[in-house]
């Protein structure tokens, strides 16, 4: 399935989608990795076999591959914007569609967990695209991110994470207070903040029953 694939940051995915892995692990190594953990621990907790798997703005499936490594019997389904990335993801026994994170071509309900990891920034309405994950969840379903963060920088190392991003437009960083709002929101259940090191921001949110 196809989608417009313009949108922030999302033609200069295509420019970089070679040599994404070696440039997202140096991000990791330098300003993310506190985030990446937090988000994966949390994803890992909520993982039962038999489980319906949503993994939107996949990139090039690593975390996906990790994530049928430590966990059989998931239904897995990855989501890019980018067909390039789509292109790149290992030989995996799931399902990958090819479209935005705002616009997904999913039934509401549709998976019992969402994941979403260093993605929903790189829309151009970050609450919005929130909303529109826990749209495709299931009642009672959790949604798991971690997105780059506006958040004082503690180190020379973020600081300079954070301008090659902006320099490769690759995303922008989210003023949590952005997604503030979701605890008050109808749908939701309850949405929390992990802690974690770095500009990262790290959340879990279950959909309301």
């Amino acid at each position: 399935m196809e989608s417009p694939s313009g949108g922030v940051g999302v033609p200069s995915y295509r420019g970089i989608c070679a040599n994404y892995d070696r440039l997202h692990q140096r991000f990791l190594r330098y300003a993310g990795s506190g985030g990446q953990s937090a988000f994966e621990g949390a994803v890992l907790a909520l993982l039962n076999p038999g489980i319906a798997v949503l993994d939107a703005a996949s990139g090039t499936g690593s975390f996906a591959a990790r994530l049928l490594a430590k966990s059989s019997g998931i239904s897995l389904t990855l989501l890019d914007a980018c067909p390039e990335m789509i292109a790149r993801t290992p030989d995996l026994p799931v399902c990958k569609v090819t479209a935005r994170l705002e616009n997904m071509p999913f039934a509401d309900d549709s998976f019992d967990l969402v994941t979403c990891a260093w993605g929903i920034e790189i829309t151009d309405r970050p609450y919005d695209t929130v909303l529109e994950l826990l749209r495709v969840t299931r009642r009672g379903g959790h949604v798991c991110l971690v997105s780059c963060a506006d958040v004082p920088l503690k180190s020379v190392a973020e600081w300079i994470m954070k301008q090659a991003i902006y320099i490769r437009d690759t995303g922008i960083f989210i003023d949590p207070t952005q997604l503030t709002g979701l605890s008050s929101n109808p749908c939701v259940a309850f949405a929390r903040r992990i802690p974690c090191l770095g500009p990262a921001l790290a959340m879990v949110i279950k959909k309301a029953e």
